[in-house]
């Protein structure tokens, strides 16, 4: 299986993502479209700054296929920044392999080959993987299981991991989400934003049976190095 592949894979390696062309200048910001109507607007641009009229552009990013949102509060801090590219983390919002546009930044799933098993959600730019979560599901217990969240070495703090988070999250809506807390300090601060599964991971009888015997392992952000 080659790396344009990326059904395939599932070693959480990006396939081209290094490649010219493909970094995220814009960084990322989930926000979900109402099934009922348009994608309303957020009322606070991802910096904490609350967008009033005039201080809110939207434009269509041409790169990513999505909407994107420019703060002038933002556009006045030293750094220049204040742009971010929405995209939609809903169930609805995501894709199968066969759905995948060559040209449009996509969250796509790749289902597990059994129930209960393991499955994927990545965020991709037609072949070009820029991160990957793993979770399963127990569609009879109701039962989520976070096993592991990827994000490409040169496309991290763009927003991806959050962005995937989310996804995994709508996916589940409704289950008892469990996860093993990260070892390492820079994932465990980014848990530390986020809503986080509780802990330890506790998978279900079927997701036993579908091969998930994980060793259970708790917080220990407590102690000092």
């Amino acid at each position: 299986m080659t790396s344009a592949d990326p059904a395939g894979r599932r070693d959480g390696a990006g396939a081209g993502a290094a490649r010219a062309g493909r970094y995220l200048d814009v960084p990322l910001w989930p926000w979900a479209r109402p099934p009922d109507g348009p994608q309303h607007l957020p009322r606070r641009c991802p910096a904490g700054h609350q967008l009033e009229p005039g201080q809110l552009q939207e434009t269509p990013n041409q790169d990513y296929g999505v909407r994107e949102l420019v703060c002038r509060h933002c556009e006045t801090q030293p750094d220049g920044s204040g742009r971010w590219a929405l995209v939609d983390p809903s169930v609805d919002a995501q894709v199968t392999e066969d759905r995948v546009q060559p040209r449009r930044l996509q969250l796509v799933v790749i289902p597990p080959t059994i129930r209960a098993g393991v499955g994927l959600i990545q965020l991709r730019w037609g072949t070009t993987i820029y991160g990957q979560v793993e979770l399963s599901l127990c569609p009879i217990d109701r039962c989520g299981l976070l096993l592991d969240l990827h994000v490409e070495v040169r496309h991290r703090r763009r927003g991806v991991g959050r962005v995937l988070a989310h996804a995994a999250a709508a996916r589940g809506t409704g289950f008892a989400w469990s996860a093993n807390p990260p070892e390492d300090p820079g994932a465990a601060a980014f848990w530390a934003k986020i809503a986080t599964p509780r802990a330890p991971a506790s998978p279900c009888s079927h997701q036993e049976a579908a091969g998930l015997r994980i060793e259970p392992r708790w917080p220990r952000w407590w102690e000092k190095p």
